[in-house]
């Protein structure tokens, strides 16, 4: 199964939040569902029922630990959790098209391809988009 629309466009987005912010979900989910979770993630079809599967799993588990709407999955209507990027030119994008995370170039930043972020998830740099 593909998410289509807005559905696909809330997970890319909680799976790109889970990617900025792994250690502290990490940490706030704890070892278990982190260790049963984020390999399907990393390895199952993007927008796959499993992977939609995984990620709900680590929505509910944030949510259960406190984290303020969970992944943001549950979005309600007038919402912006969690928030869009700023619109810019360039920038270091999911280098393998798994979220929505969006890295936004600092226009001084001439070392560009040295500094590239990391992907939490997957440990691969992030993909420079110009």
């Amino acid at each position: 199964m593909r998410f289509r629309g807005k559905s696909g466009d809330a997970y890319a987005d909680a799976a790109g939040y889970l990617c900025l912010y792994a250690d502290e979900i990490r940490e706030a989910v704890g070892d278990e569902v982190w260790k049963r979770e984020i390999p399907v993630l990393r390895d199952a079809e993007p927008f796959s029922d499993a992977w939609a599967r995984a990620l709900r799993a680590v929505h509910d588990a944030a949510t259960a630990a406190d984290i303020p709407g969970g992944l943001g999955l549950g979005r309600t209507m007038g919402g912006g959790f969690p928030g869009d990027p700023p619109a810019r030119s360039t920038g270091w994008v999911c280098p393998a098209g798994r979220c929505s995370r969006v890295v936004v170039r600092n226009a001084a930043d001439d070392h560009a391809r040295a500094s590239a972020p990391r992907c939490e998830l997957s440990g691969q740099p992030m993909r420079l988009v110009e």
